[in-house]
């Protein structure tokens, strides 16, 4: 009675040992996306906190201009800043999810910024690329606000996410790069999806 005693306090102490380490977010862990092509860095400021930079590229390209147009396609660089709070790691740790690669649902906070200047190429949005396919490609976009989703970093390395935030977005068109016209300003939504490949070792705080 009294071995088996000592090897189910023995069995709880490991588990909640162990439980406790998983629990926490990655020290430090870089990525690079696909979807928006660029580079990710999120670092471990808590337990369960992390700040996320992201330097990424939007690509601009009009299917309804005439085939003889020069401004078809260019390359937008985008940058993001958010903070994250992983709220479910210990409950997804204990019950024996993976929580590597901080595999976690979050909420936060979002800054994004859009660039109007391509970094290479000529780009004119058209009327019917922006009504049909929604793309806003050559607008400044501002956005700033909390934000919800979910990550999942797999043994292999890929890595996936989704998040929708709501927030002050403003979209402005550039005529010139000292002016520009207000298209909206006010309340609206960012939803973005994410998929990309963690590089280098993982370490925990």
């Amino acid at each position: 009675m009294k071995k088996i005693f000592l090897a189910t306090l023995l069995a709880f102490l490991v588990g909640h040992t162990f439980g406790q380490v998983d629990s926490r977010v990655e020290g430090n862990q870089f990525k690079i996306n696909f979807i928006t092509p660029g580079l990710v860095n999120e670092l471990g400021i808590s337990k369960r906190s992390t700040l996320r930079v992201e330097v990424a590229t939007f690509f601009g390209f009009n299917l309804f201009s005439s085939s003889d147009s020069k401004d078809n396609f260019a390359v937008f660089p985008v940058y993001d800043g958010q903070y994250r709070y992983y709220h479910n790691l210990q409950r997804r740790s204990l019950s024996g999810k993976n929580v590597t690669g901080n595999s976690a649902d979050f909420f936060g906070f979002q800054a994004n910024y859009i660039s109007p200047n391509p970094l290479f190429g000529k780009f004119q949005p058209n009327f019917w690329d922006i009504i049909i396919l929604g793309n806003l490609a050559g607008f400044e976009i501002i956005f700033f606000g909390p934000t919800y989703g979910f990550q999942r970093t797999f043994t292999s390395g890929l890595n996936v996410e989704l998040q929708f935030s709501v927030g002050y977005l403003s979209i402005n068109q550039k005529s010139t790069r000292e002016e520009s016209n207000n298209i909206y300003k006010g309340i609206g939504p960012n939803l973005s999806f994410g998929v990309g490949w963690v590089i280098g070792n993982k370490k925990k705080l």
